[in-house]
């Protein structure tokens, strides 16, 4: 028999494979949030916020001189860097909304009510202190 280094670890019987175009069109309704029942979007671990967060966090830890001087961490910024731009523009942030009210403060966070300055939306914003949280996980 054959071994192929980047093989599976347990071989899938032939009459069980399911289809690369059933596979992706999963993944895509996957990454939408689009999954076929409640049950099986909460014990999914994956969702499109999580997955972009995560896409945020590995360019910001590879965004770094000493660590793009390996070759392929320094292609990928070079690679992404548009698109990371492109998606901080488009994220949502507080130069959107005008704060009206605020409705509660904590150790770690405030609430506000704020007003979204393109449609006059009405919404309630937690506003929290990353250097609080970071010095309180320290």
């Amino acid at each position: 028999m054959l071994k192929f280094k980047y093989a599976t670890p347990h071989p899938v019987e032939l009459g069980t494979v399911e289809p690369i175009a059933s596979r992706a069109s999963r993944l895509n309704l996957l990454l939408q949030g689009k999954l076929s029942s409640l049950a099986q979007q909460q014990m999914s671990p994956f969702s499109r916020e999580g997955i972009l967060d995560s896409l945020m966090v590995l360019y910001e830890e590879c965004n770094n001189p000493l660590l793009m001087k390996m070759k392929h961490v320094g292609n990928f910024i070079k690679k992404h860097s548009d698109s990371i731009a492109e998606f901080r523009e488009l994220q949502p942030s507080l130069k959107d909304f005008e704060v009206r009210s605020l409705v509660g403060c904590g150790h770690f966070a405030e609430v506000q009510v704020v007003k979204e300055k393109a449609t006059s939306d009405i919404y309630a914003m937690k506003v929290m202190s990353k250097e609080t949280l970071l010095a309180k996980d320290q």
